[in-house]
């Protein structure tokens, strides 16, 4: 037997072909049989995802301390979701269809390429109370850097609080990350600067908007459009917004007792927000509006500015109508100036009580170029809208080349010219489910002209009335006296002002005109007279001057008229000649030169700065004519006094050669004062 040498061992040859083939099926079946588990995996959860998604939805936000959520997932593809027939178990939101699309990319990034939301409903809670300080917010979230490279929401319904409260809208836009909240703190966080970790923003661009409300105090549904694109930004501790919009139509709302209130061209821009930052500017909302009319008042230029962080605000506006006005006011030279309204509301210093806080309301009134005319101040209930103003009591001066009548309403502008008074007012104007208004004005030391004759110490108190939910307001001359010509001149009791454009009728009770002071003021060297006038005066304002209807005046007592027109007669002159000489004129003429009546009434009717028509009741005597001869004179005066004509001359007892020629002697007196 021969054994190989122990010197000589062997090298290692190489493996055979046979040993591993033995080894690789092992490794194959392990690998195949972990990716087959895999893949398994994986096609279960793709097949089973469908199913898995709605149980999901409903039990992992409960997790989070949010209403589960029940919905069926259509599609869920790896680069697309859609989710439909979805609702929250409190009812506050669901929708009909949300898509979600993305790609891997994007996805890497934390944007998605589409989000498009069908018909969502959502129910806004009523606001509970709060003790926190008004104005207080927060935002306790740390918002994920998600962005939307297009979003659309169609046929979105929002229920307010409130019966038949809602919105409804369609919208359009992006969402994308904003790199950091500069500034932003943690909420409760007390040091100053101090910030969220990982903290970000979310910036909401609307581009487009299309919304329209309807809500119980609207009677008309009002839909709203942007004026630009608008930009929300959300973060922690921090809410900024940047927005412009106006609705498309006139805005008709109705207030507490449905008095219509209209807005005309009306726009909104509400810009800033509320924020932790100390440095954080203000939410402020600015609005504009052609024309608001409510009551009989019109405006226009109306300018409001507020910051909903104090609150604080202030407003603008141009009055160019008030109740009772048929015209606009545009400061011509006959129509009146319009009036200019500006109010300030801020929130109180002290609030009077924990739970109360009304704001503090001022607001003043005048005319351009004058000091203000009526100033208010009051409160507005931040809650309920209610609010209260008392007018400050501080008097007003009236002058021609200031302040007028006519400035604070037209119609009493007509009654008395060229005034100059001191106005006091006073009174309150309260709102709540409806408005109410009680006001007196008192006027006193005035004087100007009444039918172009002069007027002193004229004293007046106008009132104004409207209880609450009452319809229309009631205007009144409570009482009105002056003096003419040193007699005196009142209202007899009140005297209502409709400011329904009706004719406002005053009737004046006349006691002692002197006929002297009278006839000197007209400054007619022809005539003169003496005595004392009473009786009534029943005044009419509707369109143009102040008229008189069926006035009447007698002579307290025995006077005299003097009249002279043309050269006086010799007193030489012989007896009357026959009838049918026209030297009737003369003794007439003579007759009247000295006239000493016993008993003097007059008739008046017509414009008082028109063709007033006086009629002229006489009876006396000329001691120098035949011995004071009586005479019975019945005159018609027409025009102003220097362009009388007498007319229906009645000669009761004058010798009967002057009644027949009576018309002959009206046509010589008309020769001799220039008129044919």
């Amino acid at each position: 037997m021969s054994r190989s040498s122990p010197s000589a061992a062997p090298s290692p040859s190489p493996p055979s072909p046979g040993a591993p083939r033995r080894r690789r099926p092992l490794l194959a079946w392990i690998g195949l049989g972990g990716a087959g588990l895999t893949l398994g995996l994986v096609a279960g959860l793709v097949l089973g995802r469908l199913a898995l998604a709605p149980w999901a939805l409903a039990q992992v936000p409960p997790l989070f301390g949010l209403p589960a959520l029940s919905a069926r997932v259509s599609v869920w593809d790896l680069d697309r979701l859609v989710v439909e027939d979805a609702r929250l178990a409190d009812g506050t939101l669901a929708w009909d269809r949300l898509e979600l699309a993305w790609t891997w990319k994007d996805l890497a990034t934390g944007r998605l390429s589409r989000l498009a939301l069908t018909g969502p409903t959502l129910a806004v809670p009523a606001a509970t109370s709060s003790e926190d300080e008004p104005g207080a917010f927060s935002l306790p979230l740390v918002v994920p850097a998600l962005g939307v490279d297009d979003w659309t929401i169609t046929n979105a319904r929002v229920h307010l609080p409130g019966a038949d409260a809602s919105l409804t809208f369609s919208a359009h836009g992006h969402l994308t990350p904003e790199a950091d909240a500069p500034g932003a703190k943690a909420p409760g966080a007390n040091a100053p600067g101090a910030k969220a970790p990982g903290a970000k923003a979310l910036v909401l661009t609307l581009e487009a908007l299309d919304l329209n409300a309807r809500v119980p105090a609207l009677p008309d549904p009002v839909t709203v459009t942007l004026a630009r694109p608008a930009r929300l930004t959300l973060g922690p501790g921090r809410l900024d917004i940047d927005a412009a919009f106006s609705p498309s139509a006139p805005l008709t709302m109705l207030l507490g007792d449905q008095t219509p209130l209209t807005v005309r061209g009306l726009g909104v821009s509400v810009t800033g927000g509320y924020s932790a930052r100390e440095d954080a500017p203000p939410l402020v909302l600015h609005a504009q509006a052609d024309a608001v009319e409510v009551a009989g008042v019109h405006a226009t230029d109306v300018d409001v500015d507020a910051s909903l962080n104090g609150p604080t605000a202030t407003f603008a506006a141009r009055l160019v109508r008030l109740p009772g006005e048929d015209g606009t006011r545009t400061g011509g030279t006959r129509a009146p100036r319009a009036l200019r309204l500006v109010g300030h509301l801020k929130a109180p210093d002290q609030p009077d009580t924990p739970t109360r806080r009304p704001l503090d309301l001022a607001v003043t009134l005048d005319a351009p170029g004058t000091p203000p005319v009526l100033a208010a101040t009051g409160w507005i209930d931040a809650g309920t809208g209610a609010g209260e103003l008392r007018l400050d009591e501080t008097p007003v001066s009236l002058a021609p080349e200031a302040l007028t009548l006519a400035d604070l309403y037209p119609p009493l502008g007509t009654v008395v010219e060229k005034l100059t008074a001191r106005l006091r007012p006073r009174g309150t104007v309260a709102w709540g489910d409806g408005w109410s208004l009680r006001a007196d004005l008192a006027l006193d030391r005035g004087q100007g002209r009444l039918g172009g004759l002069p007027i002193q110490d004229l004293s007046a108190r106008l009132g104004a009335d409207r209880p609450a939910n009452a319809r229309g307001l009631a205007l009144r001359v409570q009482a009105a006296r002056f003096t003419l010509a040193d007699g005196t001149i009142e209202t007899e009791g009140p005297v209502p002002v409709p400011l329904t454009g009706a004719p406002v009728r005053v009737p004046l009770a006349v006691r002692g005109v002197d006929l002297a002071a009278l006839s000197a003021f007209l400054d007619l060297e022809e005539v003169s007279a003496a005595g004392r006038l009473d009786g009534r005066l029943p005044l009419v304002f509707a369109d143009g001057p102040a008229r008189v209807e069926n006035g009447h005046l007698q002579a307290s007592g025995p006077g005299h008229l003097r009249y002279r027109i043309g050269p006086a007669p010799s007193s030489a002159d012989p007896a009357p000649p026959p009838s049918g000489n026209p030297g009737g004129v003369a003794l007439l003429r003579r007759a009247l030169e000295n006239f000493q009546y016993k008993t003097l009434s007059l008739t008046l009717n017509g414009p008082l700065l028109g063709d007033l028509a006086v009629g002229v009741g006489i009876a006396g005597a000329n001691p120098d004519v035949y011995d004071g001869y009586p005479i019975e004179l019945s005159v018609t005066i027409s025009g102003a006094l220097a362009d009388l004509i007498l007319a229906n001359l009645r000669t009761t007892s004058l010798p009967q050669r002057l009644q027949e020629n009576a018309r002959e002697v009206l046509r010589a007196l008309g020769r001799s004062s220039g008129r044919d």
